[in-house]
């Protein structure tokens, strides 16, 4: 799929789509640009300067395929942001739904330098770095950049 637009929303459920975004969810009914999987994002690499990802993560199986395919489509220079609920709090718990957690610690073995030995060779994110990250008492929200 072409893309003009700049910033692709991941997981965009029901939430107020900004104009220049492009939406993608695997739930039909709430009218996504595109009804896809994160895991196999539909577009050309280096297609978004920007990917946002609200609450959408904790419900993916294959956390490192969609981080692999969001780093793919993302553009030299993108930003990454994503929000989280954290664990061990009730946001992250009490969801059926949610397939893991996430700690702030998480989000450091997406970098060169956090990687796990075993899985160096998994990730495809080379380059990416950690802006902000943050935590308040429910969330985390951290900001990358490729």
């Amino acid at each position: 799929m072409d893309n003009v637009l700049n910033r692709l929303n991941l997981g965009a459920g029901y939430l107020i789509r900004k104009k220049d975004e492009v939406s993608i969810d695997t739930n039909f009914a709430c009218k996504p640009t595109v009804c896809g999987d994160a895991q196999d994002l539909p577009f050309k690499d280096s297609s978004f300067d920007e990917i946002y990802a609200s609450h959408c993560l904790e419900h993916i199986p294959n956390i490192v395929k969609t981080m692999n395919e969001c780093w793919r489509v993302l553009k030299r220079d993108g930003k990454f942001t994503v929000r989280v609920p954290l664990f061990p709090t009730i946001g992250s718990l009490a969801d059926p739904s949610h397939v893991r957690y996430f700690i702030v610690p998480t989000f450091d073995y997406f970098t060169q330098a956090g990687k796990l030995t075993g899985l160096k060779n998994v990730f495809r994110m080379e380059g990416m770095a950690i802006n902000n990250l943050s935590e308040d008492t429910q969330e985390i929200v951290c900001q990358m950049r490729k």
